[in-house]
């Protein structure tokens, strides 16, 4: 089985960008679609509950793409709908090249 039919997922990469200013003269962030369409592997990872005012879901999940995927710590990434924060972006190496990126992701709700 080759690594490609692996990634049986597609996701959007998404970055921050600053728009145009608001009233009070501060840049508003946005957030822009930087990749779409990126084959890659959703994993579970864990997570928890915490009850405050109501109850605040939070879950983890590991991310597998090729290694030329453009993604940063900064990004976004979004899957059928859910958005999700990337916390680390690890390069795994097969020998002496690149072999694929995994990404911790979190997801806050």
């Amino acid at each position: 089985m080759s690594f490609s039919t692996l990634l049986s997922n597609t996701c959007t990469i998404r970055r921050k960008s600053l728009g145009a200013a608001d009233a009070h003269g501060h840049a508003v962030e946005t957030w822009a679609d930087n990749a779409t369409g990126v084959p890659c592997r959703l994993v579970a990872a864990g997570g928890n509950e915490k009850q405050r005012d109501e109850l605040i879901v939070i879950a983890d999940y590991r991310l597998i793409c090729g290694a030329d995927v453009d993604v940063t710590e900064r990004d976004r990434v979004e899957i059928a709908s859910v958005e999700y924060d990337v916390l680390l972006v690890a390069s795994v190496y097969g020998g002496a090249a690149v072999h694929h990126k995994e990404l911790q992701l979190r997801m806050v709700r």
